[in-house]
């Protein structure tokens, strides 16, 4: 058990019991509260991205709710927050078409999955994320396949996140493999995002 207090500063108590129930016999302190005043005498504090606005604290984790939390996502925040420099390389990988299927990877480690029909929901998001997240280098790999999917997709990534990382075109062949865990496309995405592309810039 390390020895790390965490508060969760958070009206939501779904999201308070979702992460306090993930994180249980892994910190020494983990308590829930809605008031700022009880975050002093802490090492982090895990709130959503509303009630951040307000909060002065150095080691903030922000979620947007507990639909979005998950064991590998509080880990990957936490040691963040802790590492005296950036973690390595962050991979997202993305299959277009009318149903949008993404994976990050990170340092090796697969985070998350998701499948998206609206590219708006898509890029709060990656926004969402991405913002928890300390990284040398971001990738972001889209597969080739798609057609105007695609090229609406790489245009929308370019607009949205074109500053923060490298964009590169993958050859998506047998990346659509359904297994247990996963859909066609979130296995796609993720097979996507370990495969070397071809950079692409901003057209």
């Amino acid at each position: 058990m390390l020895d790390i207090g965490i508060v969760i500063l958070t009206q939501d108590f779904r999201l308070a019991y979702k992460i306090q129930s993930l994180l249980k016999g892994r910190y020494s302190r983990i308590i829930h509260t809605i008031y700022p005043s009880d975050v002093l005498s802490t090492d982090i504090v895990i709130t959503t991205h509303k009630e951040f606005l307000n909060l002065k604290f150095e080691k903030v984790l922000r979620f947007t709710s507990h639909k979005s939390v998950t064991l590998t996502t509080l880990l990957n925040g936490i040691n963040s927050l802790f590492s005296t420099k950036n973690n390595g390389l962050c991979l997202i990988g993305f299959d277009p078409g009318k149903n949008i299927g993404v994976g990050m990877i990170m340092d090796g480690a697969v985070l998350w999955t998701r499948v998206f029909r609206e590219m708006d929901k898509m890029v709060v998001w990656l926004k969402s994320q991405l913002n928890m997240l300390r990284y040398n280098e971001l990738i972001f790999r889209i597969g080739d396949g798609g057609g105007q999917y695609q090229e609406e997709l790489v245009d929308l990534l370019f607009k949205e996140f074109g500053h923060l990382g490298i964009f590169e075109l993958v050859n998506e062949t047998r990346t659509s493999v359904k297994t247990a865990k996963r859909s066609l496309h979130e296995e796609a995405a993720l097979r996507i995002a370990k495969r070397y592309g071809v950079r692409i810039e901003e057209h």
